[in-house]
């Protein structure tokens, strides 16, 4: 049976012959720049893929606008990113992932304050779209204002089904917080019914409450089964503020040299 990497290698050969066809349409280098970006970690590659998309089709969205931000954003190049997303919502308006998206820039950025208005307001659109919720969480977390933070992760979770005791991401704001307590009830819930070598975007959660806990060798293993799986949540290593806890450790550095990104 093929595996995920034969799988791809045929997709990459069946979107290279339709951009030989027509290499006028800007299709294809958003879904080159795609697979080079969250599946090859070739990050060179992927931003010679968007360039060439934003120069066939520089007003058009096809996703590729909000990609190329995703891009920038998990390279550190955040004033970028805000730009090209802003690019992307204009081009798609009513796409609520693209508002959540560039709430999340604002805060890799540092800029919590912006973070917090911008997705307070996206909210207001649309109170029951739950990543806003969860970009909320980051943006709350990442100022220390922890109850604001445990607020929105339990709405979070209240709208996807996910009972406290087991979310995930309310555990990484009590590992946050300094609540060691309540952050090792909840991972210990979840890793009962975890996977083996699971590699899921969970698995990168995870590795975050296991750094705010102290616990770096889990962390790192979670990280790794991550980076075996090739899963694309890996790619944001360098910025999330979920794995905040893992940088100065020489692992990190050494796991970001490996997906392509500079330490």
């Amino acid at each position: 049976m093929d595996g995920p990497d034969d799988y791809l290698a045929d997709l990459k050969r069946s979107i290279q012959t339709v951009q030989r066809l027509d290499d006028s349409n800007p299709a294809p280098n958003v879904a080159l720049g795609m697979i080079a970006y969250r599946y090859d970690w070739d990050m060179a590659e992927a931003e010679k893929q968007f360039r060439r998309m934003v120069e066939l089709a520089p007003n058009a969205e096809f996703n590729g606008q909000g990609a190329y931000a995703l891009l920038l954003s998990s390279e550190g190049r955040q004033d970028e990113a805000v730009e090209r997303m802003r690019r992307a919502i204009e081009g798609d308006p009513f796409e609520m992932a693209k508002k959540a998206n560039l709430g999340n820039i604002y805060t890799r950025a540092g800029q919590y304050d912006l973070a917090i208005d911008h997705l307070n307001r996206v909210a207001e659109l649309n109170p029951d779209y739950s990543w806003t919720h969860y970009a909320l969480t980051k943006a709350f977390a990442a100022k220390r204002m922890f109850p604001e933070a445990v607020a929105e992760a339990r709405r979070e979770g209240e709208m996807l089904g996910v009972p406290a005791s087991i979310n995930i991401h309310l555990a990484w704001v009590y590992a946050r917080s300094g609540d060691r307590d309540a952050a090792t009830k909840i991972i210990d819930e979840v890793m009962k019914s975890a996977r083996p070598n699971d590699a899921s975007r969970e698995a990168f959660d995870a590795a975050g409450v296991y750094g705010e806990l102290g616990n770096k060798d889990e962390a790192f293993a979670m990280m790794e089964r991550q980076y075996a799986a090739h899963n694309g949540s890996i790619t944001w290593l360098k910025v999330d503020p979920e794995v905040e806890s893992l940088r100065g450790d020489p692992r990190y550095d050494d796991l970001l040299r490996r997906i392509g990104l500079s330490p």
